[in-house]
């Protein structure tokens, strides 16, 4: 398992924090070395290993009593006090040295500014306020005063921040082997140890422990040289070794090393580096297992907890916290281990250090197991597994293990052995190659345990099984009773609401309205709101007003009768509704408005009428709009009649008598109303009837006869003059429907058609120019090129209905809706290919998006049976990549429009993207069915 050996106190929290397993973090922060015992099962001794970034043997210190530096301003020129205080309150400095790092002349001063750039990355790292560039600079700057631990501090600083970042394990080793050789070339035993150290410590990180023995061997050898050696440097030598000898196993070596520094710092009255190395002592006496272990362990914990009090440091305070917590479990004194394991937990919640959080978890989850508190073990199991400590397998399996035991002891089975078959897998896992035999021991005693239990479970449930069988069968079947009836009313009790809900919702909803009646004929709460629109003369509430209130503007005898087949229907069975039903009305006048009525009696368990039902809608909009509607229906049906009238015969003939009728007109009116010439009116009415007749035209002979009705031509007078005036005004209006169509025929007949493609050219070209304009585009040119000069009239026609839809298709989609800036250019062609004429429409337009065609297909919700290929989506009708409808696109009509017009001539069509820009839309249609015979045959 990889251990991150990390050199500064922020590094570690921030390894913490982005996930790294707690029990794989060794940190190089400023207060020596750290670390936790993952589990007291497990063999596992660090949790959290937090080596200082830096510490000072100051020989003055010696002399120099604490009082004397303690609370003094920062000096960088003075090496020994500098050192004190940042043993003592190493966090001071980055925002001391961001307050005055400006303030230090570089050139004037060059050893403050060294030593500031040394701290401030030995407390901070490196970042934006003192880059990594300025950091070499003050390498070099060092290595020119002398100032060779600042220098190796620097660029060893400069290492570990290129491992965090991209490179590799063997790019780390190489930079620190040239950094060794760098160190020595300096001759600076001080400088070379501390190199060496940290080239020890990325090593164990790596578990090369031997290697890493070997480096650290040849550093204590520097040290030893010394008779005062740099507490910085003794430092990091002593801990890299305490970390080694412990990874080793050398836990009585550890032991003596972390002693050492122990008597170091308590001698010199370091309060805060000692207390973490207490810390580390205590879990390294803790695994020794020693027989005065539990005893000293807790005594260096207590010491490790007051230092940590005195000097504010929460974190530590928690880690104390969790050792004593950790020793009381192994004591079996749990009210004590769960104190400290809270007391621990809370404050890491509070600074939000979660892979501290999952441990404290698991050691409360273990104390819960150990007090049979199943429930409350795996509810602190669910806490431990948190997202950053996923990737701890120990911590992981270790949950497993909880879970197992926890499920074991609430007796479910199949939970225990789901998590028992979990927790082997991950045993075996995790486990070191000379532990394999020890772990499959474990794995066999704890499954014969489980067998054995299950067993045994097994056998107490047959047994009560055979002593309760009847009782089971009577009261499960009570149960499967009780419960289909709970389930039945239930679901009424649902249904109901939810009817009731809807119910309410339609009639708050609906135009119109719904009330009841009860009993004496007044209306019931729970009415829709409608009604309060149509009734709006009783206020608040229509409650209690009765039927006859309600209707009172209505006629007395529908309001009579109504009230009269009501009442006798109130008591009786349906047969008297269907009796009475029939006097109740279904419209009825109010004013000005006509309300449709609907009745319903309802009935109860006796079958016998309680109550009504009346639904009420006010059709008076609806019946003006029907009886406009039927109006104009009746004139359009006319005029059809009319026209299929003048269509059945010859035109001409019918215009003659049309033009002769109007020409006798102003006569004729004259004699009928004015002159009193009855008789020659008639003469004249009943000729232009037969003529009428003879030419089929029924509505103009119907007109005739009935102007005919009103007048009397043996007295040579009028019956009746209004008949007559209103038969002159039908028979005028007959008369002008008639000359309004002749006129558009012979208009139509008398204009000179298009012969051919071409002859539309001046209609496209019109429509080209003046829909780009309006749009502040830039028209370019439309030419037409055609070659057959021979279509039919209806092909014709057909032809050019489909290049309109075209033309319309290829400015909107080509140009209009893009915006393309580039001079518009449009080529209409015509050819005779073989038995084929291929029309074709050419664009340097924007072109067809196929993505976006397929993507507009999809959200339409076409089936993907329908969709095809990309090139007949296009003709698919109502499909249109435009986002917006205008009076012209964006309805997918245009292209389907052509398709249908192909298929109608037996042709088909295509279009595709035109190989520079634009698109190329290609029609084909059969030769022998669009080209006049005679002239195909010639050719």
């Amino acid at each position: 398992m990889k251990t991150h050996v990390v050199f500064g106190h922020k590094e570690a929290m921030n390894a913490i924090s982005k996930g790294v397993p707690v029990d794989e973090i060794g940190a190089r922060g400023s207060l020596g070395a750290s670390s936790a015992p993952f589990s007291s099962q497990q063999h596992v001794a660090v949790a959290v290993k937090k080596l200082s970034r830096r510490m000072v043997w100051l020989f003055l210190l010696w002399l120099t009593p604490a009082s004397s530096i303690w609370g003094a301003s920062i000096d960088l020129n003075t090496v020994e006090p500098l050192e004190r205080q940042m043993l003592d309150d190493p966090f001071q400095f980055p925002s001391w040295i961001k307050q005055h790092y400006h303030q230090i002349n570089r050139d004037n001063e060059p050893t403050a500014w060294v030593r500031a750039v040394w701290i401030y990355g030995w407390v901070n790292g490196y970042d934006d306020f003192i880059p990594i560039e300025t950091a070499h600079e003050a390498a070099d700057q060092a290595l020119k005063l002398g100032l060779y631990v600042e220098w190796a501090e620097i660029r060893s600083s400069l290492i570990r921040m290129a491992d965090a970042g991209e490179n590799t394990y063997d790019q780390t080793t190489k930079a620190y082997a040239n950094l060794a050789t760098e160190a020595r070339a300096l001759d600076h035993d001080q400088a070379l140890a501390y190199v060496l150290a940290g080239y020890a410590g990325y090593m164990v990180n790596y578990k090369r422990l031997d290697s890493s023995m070997a480096i650290l061997s040849e550093a204590q050898k520097l040290l030893d040289r010394n008779a005062h050696p740099s507490l910085i440097t003794f430092d990091l030598v002593t801990n890299i070794l305490a970390l080694a000898l412990r990874y080793q196993g050398q836990l009585d070596a550890a032991i003596g090393v972390h002693q050492r520094v122990e008597e170091t710092y308590d001698r010199h009255q370091i309060r805060f580096a000692r207390a973490l190395n207490l810390y580390n002592l205590g879990l390294t006496v803790f695994d020794a297992e020693t027989e005065q272990g539990g005893v000293s362990s807790e005594k260096y914990f207590r010491e490790a907890l007051q230092l940590a009090t005195e000097v504010n440091s929460q974190e530590y305070r928690a880690m104390s916290f969790y050792g004593l917590s950790v020793l009381k479990l192994r004591e079996k004194k749990t009210d004590e281990a769960r104190t400290f394991g809270r007391q621990s937990l809370a404050i890491f919640e509070e600074l939000k250090h979660q892979g501290w959080t999952a441990a404290l978890q698991r050691q409360l989850a273990e104390t819960e197991l150990q007090t049979g508190h199943y429930t409350e073990a795996l509810k602190h199991v669910a806490l431990g597994r948190n997202q950053k400590a996923e990737a701890d397998k120990k911590h992981q399996n270790t949950l497993n293990e909880i879970q197992y035991r926890s499920y074991l002891g609430l007796g479910d089975k199949t939970q225990a052995l789901h998590y028992l078959q979990k927790y082997m897998e991950g045993y075996k896992e995790v486990a070191l190659e000379k532990e394999k035999k020890e772990y499959n021991r474990a794995a066999v005693q704890l499954g014969l345990q489980f067998e054995t239990e299950r067993n045994a479970g097994l056998a107490q449930q047959v047994s009560l099984l055979k002593k309760f069988r009847l009782v089971s069968i009577v009261a499960v079947s009570l149960m499967l009773v009780v419960l289909a009836v709970l389930l039945v009313v239930k679901r009424q009790a649902r249904a109901l609401r939810v009817s009731r809900k809807r119910m309410k919702e339609v009639l708050d909803n609906i135009d119109e309205g719904i009330l009841t009646l009860d009993g004496q004929l007044k209306i019931l709460q729970g009415y829709s709101p409608y009604l309060d629109q149509i009734f709006s003369g009783f206020g608040t509430s229509l409650v209690g007003v009765s039927i006859q209130q309600l209707f009172k503007e209505a006629k007395s005898v529908e309001s009579i009768m109504m009230t009269a087949a009501l009442e006798a229907c109130v008591g009786q069975d349906e047969i008297s509704w269907e009796m009475n039903a029939s006097h109740l009305p279904v419209e009825i006048y109010i004013g000005t408005s006509i309300l449709q009525l609907h009745w319903q009696a309802l009935t109860g368990d006796t079958h016998l009428i309680h109550s009504f039902l009346l639904s009420i809608r006010d059709i008076t909009s609806q019946r003006a709009t029907e009886s406009a509607l039927k109006e104009e229906n009746e004139k359009v049906r006319r005029l059809q009649v009319k026209l299929q009238e003048v269509l059945a015969h010859d035109i001409a003939s019918n215009r003659r008598l049309i033009d002769k009728i109007r020409e006798g007109w102003v006569e004729i009116e004259a004699w009928l109303f004015q002159t009193n010439r009855i008789a020659p009116a008639f003469q004249k009415l009943h000729g232009w009837k037969g003529a009428a007749r003879t030419l089929g035209l029924k509505e103009l002979a119907t007109s005739l006869h009935k102007l005919e009705s009103c007048l009397d031509p043996v007295r040579g007078q009028i019956k009746n003059s209004e008949d007559a005036i209103q038969c002159w005004s039908e028979l005028q209006a007959a008369l002008h429907d008639y000359e309004s169509l002749l006129g558009n025929l012979v208009a139509r007949t008398d204009e000179s058609h298009p012969q051919t493609l071409f002859d539309y050219a001046a209609l496209y070209t019109s429509e080209f120019f003046s829909r780009l304009q309006a749009e502040g585009l830039q028209p370019e040119r439309l030419t037409v090129h055609d070659s057959v000069r021979s279509l039919k009239p209806e092909a014709l026609e057909a032809v050019h209905e489909m290049l309109l839809h075209a033309l319309t298709n290829a400015l909107d989609h080509g140009f209009i809706r893009p915006g393309r800036s580039v001079p518009a250019f449009i080529q209409v062609s015509s050819v005779k290919i073989g038995d084929t004429v291929v029309i074709t429409l050419q664009d340097n337009g924007a072109g067809i998006d196929w993505k976006r065609l397929q993507a507009r297909a999809k959200e339409l919700g076409l089936p993907a049976s329908d969709r095809g290929e990309p090139s007949q989506l296009l003709f698919h009708d109502g499909l249109s990549t435009a986002t917006s409808t205008t009076e012209t696109s964006g309805r997918g009509v245009g292209l389907s429009a052509i398709r249908s017009l192909a298929l109608a001539w037996g042709g088909e069509v295509a279009m595709e993207n035109a190989p520079d820009q634009g698109s190329i839309l290609t029609i084909k249609l059969p030769a022998k069915r669009v080209i006049i015979q005679s002239l195909l045959a010639a050719a």
